[in-house]
């Protein structure tokens, strides 16, 4: 037996979500940008409005689960679900709300593995450039003519004693 939604506190609340969504939205954008560029001074104060978004908006999803829970208490819903747009007394409004939000959460959770992919991409090429300017490429391979990977022959020397 599925609860009949309540109008009255969902719109508001879908609404919301639906505003939070697209404040993390930009604030991913916001990180993007700051990743590519070479100041990263602001890339502090990003990442922490992004944790503060990130938490409002889990905030707001689980208040938007509660809301919508039929009587199974142990229930997660999802966005994905398609039997979330059939609860009874969900307005044509509300279904679309709904749609919008899991539009905007999978933007979001792809724009967040980019950028967690920039940044891991970052890493490896921090990591090469300090191990070649401090001679511990102790991993430095070439390639064959069979195009496989082989341990280089060379030691090579830091930069600092050239």
């Amino acid at each position: 037996m599925s609860q009949v939604a309540d109008t009255q506190t969902l719109s508001p609340l879908l609404s919301e979500l639906l505003d939070l969504l697209s404040k993390f939205e930009t604030a991913l954008e916001d990180e993007a940008a700051v990743l590519k560029s070479p100041d990263i001074s602001s890339l502090s104060e990003t990442l922490q409005q992004k944790e503060t978004l990130s938490e409002a908006v889990t905030e707001k999803f689980d208040q938007l689960t509660q809301t919508l829970l039929t009587h199974k208490q142990d229930a997660r819903i999802s966005l994905d679900n398609l039997s979330l747009l059939e609860i009874p007394g969900l307005t044509d409004s509300n279904k679309q709300s709904l749609k919008k939000i899991s539009e905007k959460a999978k933007q979001c959770h792809k724009l967040n593995a980019i950028n967690g992919m920039t940044v891991q991409a970052l890493r490896n090429l921090n990591q090469t450039t300090i191990n070649l300017l401090t001679g511990r490429d102790e991993n430095g391979k070439t390639y064959s003519a069979s195009g496989k990977t082989l341990p280089s022959d060379q030691k090579s020397n830091p930069l600092g004693k050239a």
